[in-house]
């Protein structure tokens, strides 16, 4: 049985996570989706090791979440990015 971590993301859902980059407020610092798919790749192609809240806030500094569940779907949203960059460079 695939782990939920392991299912690659839909359409929607990389629509969902685009646009949550997409949106930031004055102060707010996001990476683009594409960039953040390339930072993610360098890192896991540096093998240099790192904590994840520190990558995730590389990716989209401080975000203002609407709410904790929002908190918790967008960061399994990276993390299955995260996986799938793993698998093609497997």
């Amino acid at each position: 049985m695939t782990s939920p971590l392991q299912m690659p993301l839909s359409d929607a859902e990389l629509i969902e996570l685009d646009g949550f980059l997409l949106a930031t407020e004055e102060g707010e610092e996001r990476l683009l989706l594409d960039e953040a798919h390339g930072f993610t790749t360098a890192l896991l192609v540096s093998r240099q090791p790192y904590e994840q809240a520190a990558w995730l806030e590389s990716i989209w500094g401080e975000p203002r979440f609407g709410s904790g569940a929002e908190s918790e779907h967008l960061t399994a949203l990276m993390l299955r990015l995260r996986q799938s960059i793993v698998e093609q460079l497997a």
